[in-house]
């Protein structure tokens, strides 16, 4: 079998076109080794497009959830509060650190996130029917810096894989 390449066309044998065309995925590692996920960068891209709107969205969704009466509050069936609070605020996290990882460290978006979960915690004691608690504050805050640490992390693997770590080796002297 022939198969065009840069340099023209290159005669493969059938072992060749057996070893490469395995059942198992192939991540198109090219001469680099390193692996293709163009589709991730595009997608991050035009999510970063709209970042403020997205930012604006989360933030709303998580004022109307904090301050809504306790008359019209819904809550889910299957989780406690502070399950709730986390699982809000992990979500929270893992979507500030994607759209602003590289212009803000994740220190700082981790002190924002649980900077507004006190705020609108605090703002409770003013909301008929609701009330501040610690344990609502702590399990926002732990939920939002698992969620900006699991971005953070998973940020650093994917840059690993796709441009190389770039680990310096001892020097021999």
């Amino acid at each position: 079998m022939f198969c065009r390449q840069r340099s023209g066309i290159v005669n493969r044998s059938a072992l060749d076109i057996i070893r490469n065309d395995s059942a198992v995925p192939s991540y198109d590692q090219g001469t680099t080794g390193k692996k293709n996920l163009r589709w991730l960068d595009r997608l991050v891209y035009k999510l970063r497009r709209h970042k403020g709107k997205i930012i604006l969205a989360n933030a709303a969704a998580l004022l109307a959830a904090s301050w809504l009466p306790a008359s019209i509050m819904v809550r889910t069936q299957t989780l406690p509060g502070q399950a709730e609070h986390a699982l809000a605020y992990f979500a929270t996290g893992i979507c500030l650190t994607l759209l602003l990882q590289g212009r803000r460290s994740p220190l700082f978006i981790a002190a924002c996130i649980s900077a507004y979960a006190a705020a609108l915690e605090a703002g409770q004691t003013f909301v008929p029917g609701r009330h501040a608690a610690l344990s609502d504050f702590v399990a926002s805050t732990v939920g939002g810096l698992g969620g900006v640490a699991t971005c953070t992390i998973l940020g650093i693997a994917y840059y690993r894989a796709t441009r190389g770590a770039c680990v310096r080796q001892p020097s021999e002297s």
